[in-house]
């Protein structure tokens, strides 16, 4: 789930590609509006750019959230070798 782009937000070309990756891996993908309590009830959570690819997000207000490293690194893996 990423936040909706009719908000001010826009719209990322590597978020695009995270979303690719994760539907071929059969991972469900929505454009929503994200609250607090989603961020806390989240199995994971990433900030995604060109630059740092994804960044899993270890504290959300100080509260720690729960890291998925192996996801973490094939979303890596695949958004490196969209650049080859």
């Amino acid at each position: 789930m990423t936040p909706r782009t009719d908000i001010g937000i826009l719209a990322g070309t590597t978020q695009a590609d995270v979303f690719r990756f994760a539907e071929a891996e059969g991972i469900e993908t929505a454009y929503e509006l994200v609250t607090m309590a989603d961020l806390r009830a989240a199995d994971a959570l990433w900030l995604v750019s060109s630059v740092r690819q994804a960044a899993p997000i270890r504290l959300v207000n100080g509260d720690e959230q729960a890291m998925d490293l192996d996801l973490t690194e094939q979303m890596n893996a695949f958004l490196l070798a969209r650049e080859s």
